[in-house]
């Protein structure tokens, strides 16, 4: 068995090996994100646009009839949480994404694995921010007729 001569690592040059080993996120997965984040926002800009036009009470809850029984002011808190739910849905899975990632990172032992995870996670934030959107537009267009 051979001495080894190389010298010990400080703790310092081992964090930046580290963090040279361990890349970000792929452009691919920024621009989905950034997607994902857009999507999010188009809600509060139609929201803001379409405000003038929106009647002053929208119904949030109909019977078994289709009729509504509960209406909401336009400015009310629910209605701009409505509205702001495809934002607070990003920010989640980004909260999520950071701990999923951080499961990952003891679970791989190559990158592929990790960056197969970010992608992953990357994709589904764009589909739920995706879906809040298609959700509040299929809520509030409705109302403008």
């Amino acid at each position: 068995m051979e001495p080894n001569n190389k010298p010990e690592e400080t703790k310092e040059e081992q964090t930046k090996a580290k963090e040279k080993g361990e890349r970000r996120h792929t452009l691919a997965q920024r621009v989905i994100y950034i997607l994902a984040g857009v999507t999010a926002l188009v809600p509060v800009l139609a929201y803001l646009i379409l405000f003038p036009v929106l009647p002053d009470f929208l119904p949030v809850k109909y019977d078994s009839m289709g009729l509504p029984t509960i209406n909401v002011a336009k400015t009310s808190f629910p209605m701009i949480v409505f509205t702001l739910e495809g934002v607070i849905g990003v920010v989640v899975m980004l909260l999520v994404s950071r701990v999923a990632q951080g499961f990952a990172r003891r679970t791989y032992r190559n990158q592929n694995g990790m960056s197969s995870t970010r992608t992953t996670l990357a994709v589904m934030t764009l589909i739920i921010a995706g879906l809040l959107t298609l959700s509040w537009f299929l809520t509030v267009i409705p109302m403008l007729s």
